[in-house]
């Protein structure tokens, strides 16, 4: 009897310890696995301004932008000293390499180039806003077109602005010596040439920078071009030494190809209107004056 009594109590106890664990595996609920963390995707980096001082890449001066003009540009140097003013320390380099400021970059020109400080003369006071609102009426008269009125960045004037630019054309290098400096450039585009100013004043003197590019090549055409149809009434001179039309081509060659050159003002524009002419040379070779055959006719 108490061997019974024995047994049925382990037998409660045995079934009350597997309740037991069967509450506490159901009181632990499966923890779920967290999802992998994602690094987002770098977003594509934005074009970000440059810092203060610094400007953005400037395109490439397009000269074709600016509007072609012909009016007469009179002579050398084109801009003269407003009335109660002169130029001092002036002179004219027959080729030279200057930088004109765009309002973006600094653009170098190749030519001819003038130079000269400004300063008022006899008992005239100095007065900026006189100066440059002449010069603009100046050179608005002759065609030109502004492209600015600004400082220079810091950053430029370190990058691009020659090392010796300010000694070596000290008069008319006002408004290049620093980014606190504004300067007025323009340009006056010719259908075979282009002439750019830099216009600078302060409260008490100014300067001038110019400068004229060298005639191009399809200007060198176009100029024979002209001196043909020009040429064509001297070449009437010719024509009682030879009546025949081959003859008179050979008459018409020699009155153009002296136009061309007699119409240019440099060795260098002499050689490229004799290139540009070159088509009328040969004639030249076949005849040579009034009735002398020098390689017979055809």
């Amino acid at each position: 009897m108490e061997l019974g009594k024995t047994l049925l109590m382990l037998g409660v106890a045995s079934a009350l310890l597997m309740g037991c664990k069967k509450q506490e595996e159901a009181s632990v609920a499966p923890v779920a696995e967290a999802p992998a963390a994602t690094t987002p995707a770098p977003a594509e980096s934005a074009s970000l301004p440059p810092p203060p001082g610094v400007p953005a890449e400037a395109k490439p001066f397009d000269i074709a932008s600016i509007p072609l003009t012909d009016k007469p540009l009179g002579d050398w140097p084109y801009l003269a000293a407003p009335a109660g003013y002169e130029w001092q320390d002036d002179k004219t380099l027959d080729l030279s390499r200057v930088p004109f400021w765009t309002g973006q970059a600094l653009e170098f020109v190749e030519g001819k180039v003038f130079l000269g400080s400004l300063k008022a003369s006899g008992e005239k006071s100095f007065s900026r806003f006189e100066v440059l609102k002449r010069a603009d009426q100046a050179l608005t008269a002759l065609g030109a077109t502004k492209l600015t009125t600004s400082g220079i960045p810091e950053a430029i004037h370190e990058k691009d602005m020659p090392e010796n630019f300010g000694s070596e054309f000290y008069a008319g290098a006002g408004g290049y010596r620093s980014s606190e400096q504004e300067v007025s450039t323009y340009v006056i585009r010719h259908a075979d040439r282009a002439v750019w100013f830099k216009v600078f004043a302060d409260t008490n003197s100014g300067s001038i920078l110019i400068a004229e590019t060298e005639p191009t090549a399809a200007a060198q055409y176009n100029n024979c071009a002209r001196c043909m149809q020009k040429a064509r009434l001297t070449a009437g001179l010719f024509h009682g030494c030879r009546q025949d039309q081959g003859k008179r081509k050979n008459a018409c060659a020699v009155a153009v190809v002296a136009a061309a050159v007699a119409v240019t003002s440099s060795s260098r524009s002499r050689a490229s209107s004799s290139t540009m002419c070159a088509r009328y040379i040969g004639s030249l070779r076949r005849w040579l004056g009034c009735g002398l055959t020098v390689r017979g006719s055809r």
